[in-house]
C-alpha cells in the first residue's frame, strides 16, 4: 500500500534514505562490508604483482638504456677510429711515395756533392708542389744526419729535441716514422711523418719532414658529434711513460691538446683503464673522465699509430632518460594500483596506457635512428644520395648539396636532368640502370659539372631494397678524386717521359724486389731483353737470358753485390738467336740487420760500342804488324819523351834489347851534338799540339 501511494518520480524508500543522509540499514552495511574485505587479498596480491611488475620494467628500462647508448658508443668509436685511420693510412701512403723517390735523392747530392744550385731550386720547387697538392702545412729537408737545410715556411729554426732524434732514428733504420701529435715551444701543435730518402751511390738519402696541422682535420673529425649531446665527446690519447697524454682539444677543458696529462696509475679514470689493458677494445668502460664526471665509454685503438681513441658520455645523461621513463613508469603503477582496487576496467585503461607508452618509446628510438643516420650523413665529406626507380633524389645530404649548389630541400623529387648538363645526366641515367640491371653494387668513375667546376667523382651505386627485399631505388656515395686523378695524370706523363728519354740513351731501369723475388722493368728493358710487356718477371727470367759464358761470371757478382760490393760489370744475352752486349749497374738497400730488401738499377745496351771496338782492335794489329816488318827503324816516344814502341829493325840498328829500349828516353840514344835540335823539335811538336 505504500508502494502505491509513491509519486509518480519519488525513488524507492532505500534510495530516499540515502539522499536525505539517513543511515543504511544493518544489511547492506555487512553485504558492503562483505565485499570490500573480499576485495582486500586480491588487491594486495594484485598490488604485489604489479609493484614487482614495475621494479622489473624499470630494471629493464635502465638495462635496455645502457645497452642502446653502449652500441651507439660503440658505433661511434667506429666511425671516428675509421675516419682517422684512414686519414693517417692517406697521409702515410704520402710519405711512402717520397720514400722511394730517387729523383729527389738524386737532386739532393747533385747539390750537396757537386754544389748544383739548380738541383736545389729543383729539389726545393718539387717539395712545395707536393705539399700544396697533398695540403700540409709545410715541408722540412734534413741533411742525412738530421740537421735542417730548408723550411717551405720561411727561414730554417732549431728542431724540436725530439723530432731531431726521430729524424736520425727513421733515417737509421730506413724507414717511415711518425712524431705527434706534439706542442712545440710556440703553443702549435705538430703532427710530423718524418721520410728518409733512398741512398745513392752509397750515400744515404736527406730526410724529409711532412708537417701537418691537427686542426685542419684531425681535430674537427674528433670534436664533431653526430647527436645532439650535452656531454658526449671524442677523446684521442696515448701512453707516454707513466702517464697519460691527451693529443686533442678536449669539450669541456681548453688549451689540452699534446699538453694534458694524467698519472697512468688513476685507477678509476676511463682512459687509464684501457691503457692497462683492464677492458677488451669494443666493450663498454665505466668510471671517471678527465673532469673527474662519472662517464662511460667505447675505446678503439687506431691502427698504424700508439694512439687511443674513447668515445665517451656522462653517465647523468646516459641515465636522464631512465629517469624520464622512471616517472612515467611509476605514474603507470600508481594508476594501476587505483585500478586493482577500482575493477578491471581501470585496469584496462593501465594497459592500454603502458602500450601507448611502449609505442611511445619505440617511436622516439627510430627517430632518434632517424636523426642519427642523417647526422652521419650529412657529416660525410662525401655526397650521398638515394633515387627511386625513375632516377628522383628521395636523400641528397649537405655534400651534396655543396657540390651542386643547391639546397637539400630543393634537390628532392627531382632527378640528374635538373642537376647536371644532358650529356651528364645520361650518362649517370646509364650507370644506375646498369645498377639495377645487375642488381648489385657498382663503382664508376662521374666527370661532372659543379660549381667548382670540372670534377672526378668515384661514385659507388648499389640496389636499394625494402624490408620485403624487393628493389626499389639505387643509393650512391661519390667522392672527389679530382686532386687523385691530376696527380695519376702527373705520373704517367713522367713515366712516359721517363721511357723516352731511355729509349734515345739505350738505358733501362728495373728494381729488384730482394725478399719476394719480384722484377720490374722499364719499357726500355723489357725492349732490350726481347721480353713481352705484362710477362711475369723474377731473378731467374735475367738468368735464362744470359750468354752462357757469362752465367758464372754474374751469378758471382750478384753473389758479391748482395754482400755489399759494388754491382758494375758487362755481360752478354742471347734474344732471339742474336748476342747482345749489356753494361749493368746497381744500388743494393740493405735493413738494419743486414739483410739485402731491393736492389734498384740500369741496363744499357752497348753492342754497337763493342763491335766498334772490336773493329779499331783489328786495324791497330794490321798497323802493328806493318811498322814491325819495316825496313826502317820506327820509335814512338810519349809526352815525357819516353818510348812507348820500337820495330824490329830499330832493335837490330841500336843494339838494345826491346824490353831496355821501352824504358829509355829519347837523350838516351841520341849523340850529344844532336841532342838540343832534336829536343827543341820535339818540344815545338808538342807545344803545336801534335803529340799528346
Amino acid at each position: 500500500a505504500r508502494t502505491a501511494d509513491r509519486q509518480p518520480n519519488s525513488p524507492p524508500s532505500s534510495e530516499v534514505g540515502i539522499l536525505q543522509g539517513k543511515p543504511l540499514s544493518a544489511d547492506k552495511k555487512t553485504s558492503q562490508g562483505g565485499r570490500i574485505k573480499s576485495l582486500v587479498l586480491p588487491a594486495a596480491l594484485l598490488s604485489l604483482l604489479i609493484i614487482a611488475a614495475t621494479a622489473g620494467f624499470l630494471a629493464k628500462v635502465t638495462s635496455d638504456q645502457r645497452n642502446t647508448e653502449v652500441a651507439r658508443l660503440r658505433l661511434i668509436a667506429d666511425l671516428k677510429s675509421t675516419q682517422i685511420e684512414d686519414w693517417f693510412r692517406e697521409r702515410n701512403g704520402d710519405a711512402e711515395f717520397l720514400h722511394t723517390s730517387t729523383f729527389l735523392s738524386g737532386r739532393y747530392w747533385e747539390w750537396r756533392s757537386q754544389g748544383k744550385l739548380a738541383s736545389r731550386d729543383l729539389l726545393q720547387r718539387r717539395l712545395s708542389e707536393y705539399r700544396k697538392v697533398k695540403t700540409y702545412r709545410s715541408v722540412l729537408l734534413l741533411d742525412e744526419r738530421g740537421v735542417p737545410l730548408w723550411n717551405s715556411e720561411g727561414p730554417v729554426k732549431p728542431l724540436e729535441p725530439d723530432l731531431t732524434r726521430v729524424a736520425r732514428q727513421a733515417a737509421g733504420q730506413d724507414k717511415v716514422l711518425y712524431l705527434g701529435p706534439y706542442r712545440w715551444q710556440s703553443g702549435q701543435v705538430h703532427l710530423d711523418l718524418v721520410v728518409p730518402l733512398p741512398a745513392i751511390g752509397g750515400h744515404r738519402g736527406p730526410v724529409v719532414v711532412l708537417r701537418s696541422d691537427p686542426a685542419d682535420f684531425l681535430f674537427p673529425a674528433l670534436q664533431s658529434w653526430p647527436t645532439p649531446s650535452v656531454s658526449a665527446e671524442t677523446v684521442l690519447f696515448r701512453r707516454d711513460g707513466d702517464q697519460v697524454l691527451f693529443l686533442n682539444e678536449l669539450r669541456h677543458r681548453q688549451d689540452t691538446a699534446a699538453h694534458l696529462r694524467v698519472p697512468l696509475a688513476e685507477q678509476k679514470l676511463l682512459v687509464t683503464q684501457v691503457l692497462r689493458g683492464e677492458i677488451a677494445q669494443g666493450n663498454a668502460v665505466e668510471g671517471v673522465d678527465y673532469r673527474n664526471v662519472p662517464a662511460i665509454g667505447v675505446a678503439r685503438a687506431i691502427a698504424g699509430t700508439d694512439w687511443f681513441l674513447i668515445a665517451k658520455m656522462d653517465k647523468s645523461e646516459l641515465y636522464a632518460e631512465v629517469m624520464r621513463e622512471s616517472f612515467a613508469t611509476g605514474l603507470a603503477g600508481l594508476l594501476a594500483l587505483v585500478a586493482a582496487i577500482v575493477g578491471v576496467y581501470l585496469y584496462r585503461q593501465r594497459g592500454e596506457l603502458e602500450l601507448a607508452n611502449r609505442m611511445r618509446r619505440a617511436q622516439a628510438e627510430r627517430l632518434q635512428a632517424l636523426n642519427l643516420l642523417a647526422a652521419i650523413s650529412d657529416s660525410s665529406p662525401d655526397a650521398i644520395y638515394v633515387k627511386d626507380l625513375e632516377g628522383r633524389y628521395l636523400l641528397f645530404n649537405r655534400a651534396a648539396g655543396r657540390v651542386t649548389g643547391k639546397d637539400h630541400g630543393d634537390v628532392l623529387g627531382l632527378d640528374d636532368g635538373a642537376l647536371f648538363p644532358p650529356d651528364q645526366a645520361l650518362d649517370i641515367r646509364v650507370n644506375d640502370q646498369e645498377v639495377i640491371a645487375l642488381n648489385q653494387t657498382i663503382t664508376f668513375e662521374e666527370k661532372l659539372h659543379t660549381v667548382d667546376g670540372e670534377v672526378t667523382f668515384l661514385a659507388t651505386k648499389g640496389p636499394l631494397r625494402d624490408a620485403e627485399g624487393k628493389l626499389i631505388g639505387v643509393f650512391g656515395i661519390s667522392s672527389d678524386i679530382t686532386r687523385l686523378k691530376d696527380a695519376e695524370d702527373t705520373l704517367k706523363e713522367s713515366l712516359l717521359a721517363l721511357n723516352e728519354a731511355q729509349a734515345i740513351a739505350r738505358v733501362g731501369s728495373w728494381t729488384w724486389d730482394i725478399p719476394k723475388d719480384r722484377l720490374i722493368w722499364s719499357e726500355v728493358t723489357h725492349r732490350i731483353f726481347g721480353i713481352p710487356l705484362g710477362a711475369e718477371l723474377n731473378h731467374q727470367t735475367l738468368l735464362q737470358c744470359l750468354h752462357p759464358k757469362d752465367l758464372e761470371h754474374v751469378v758471382a757478382s750478384w753473389e758479391a753485390a748482395l754482400a755489399g760490393a759494388p754491382y758494375d760489370i758487362e755481360y752478354r744475352i742471347v734474344v732471339g738467336g742474336d748476342t747482345k752486349w749489356i753494361k749493368a749497374h746497381a744500388i743494393v738497400s740493405f735493413d738494419a740487420d743486414g739483410n739485402a730488401l731491393q736492389a734498384v738499377g740500369t741496363v744499357q745496351d752497348i753492342s754497337e760500342r763493342k763491335r766498334i771496338e772490336e773493329t779499331l782492335k783489328a786495324g791497330e794489329a794490321r798497323y802493328r804488324a806493318v811498322l814491325d816488318y819495316a825496313a826502317d827503324a820506327v820509335l814512338v816516344a810519349g809526352p815525357d819523351a819516353r818510348f812507348v814502341y820500337a820495330n824490329q829493325q830499330a832493335v837490330r840498328l841500336l843494339g838494345w834489347e826491346i824490353d831496355d829500349l821501352l824504358g829509355m828516353a829519347i837523350p838516351d840514344i841520341l849523340p850529344a851534338h844532336e841532342l838540343q835540335s832534336s829536343m827543341a823539335s820535339f818540344g815545338q811538336l808538342k807545344h803545336l799540339g801534335h803529340l799528346n
